[in-house]
């Protein structure tokens, strides 16, 4: 067994895009690859029509664990479902789920995100920022919390510091964000305002600027 297997050994591992392209990856190679790992957590919006046991036996037949289900089948039986949405305060996750992943979860794995190009800001940053703002929070209630791992280059960059060290500069990040997304939001209202009041005037120039204006009116 290698350092990373014995490292898991034990361990409950919460992982939240897990539904995803690399998600799915991540879950096979953490159930093939660490034989003694704890229960596997994986957060899911509910389904309709889908109980968390029905879903998870769907989800266990993807191809992506084909080898799983030859080599070591046994290893399927630590996944389970949780219920939840990023969007959601405390993740949506109900109380009782809440507090069996505080009581029991070691490391951290947080994959989803909003990729959707076309999507407006304030839907990404609810999904990418907010998202991520309210994982940590719960995570720091983790009594066995050893890892939190946003992706692979910041873990190997960030490794040596502690998880609360990580938390802050996380925490003032988003709120550096959320802070930004409200003062472009609160500018480009008063920038149409003031647009629209004096565009029958002729008068396009911006009243935040010096000297040149790229709307100017010749």
């Amino acid at each position: 067994m290698g350092d990373v297997a014995r490292w898991y050994a034990g361990r409950s591992v919460l992982v939240t895009g897990g539904t995803g392209f690399m998600g799915k990856v991540l879950l096979e190679k953490l159930l093939r690859s660490c034989p003694d790992i704890g229960k596997v957590y994986i957060l899911c919006r509910a389904k309709r029509g889908l109980t968390p046991k029905a879903r998870l036996a769907e989800f266990s037949k993807l191809p992506v664990f084909e080898r799983l289900r030859k080599e070591c089948p046994a290893q399927l039986s630590r996944l389970h479902i949780i219920e939840g949405d990023i969007l959601q305060a405390n993740l949506g996750i109900k109380d009782s789920d809440l507090l069996m992943l505080q009581e029991e979860v070691s490391v951290v794995f947080n994959g989803a995100a909003s990729l959707k190009l076309e999507a407006e800001l304030k839907e990404n940053v609810a999904a990418n920022t907010r998202g991520t703002q309210r994982l940590l929070d719960i995570a720091l209630k983790m009594k066995k919390l050893v890892g939190i791992a946003k992706s692979q280059q910041q873990q190997q960059q960030q490794q040596q510091r502690k998880i609360t060290d990580l938390y802050v500069l996380d925490r003032i990040g988003h709120a550096l964000i959320l802070f930004l997304l409200g003062w472009l939001l609160m500018k480009s209202v008063f920038l149409l305002e003031y647009l629209l009041q004096n565009a029958t005037q002729g008068n396009f120039k911006l009243p935040f600027t010096s000297s040149t204006s790229v709307f100017m009116k010749t």
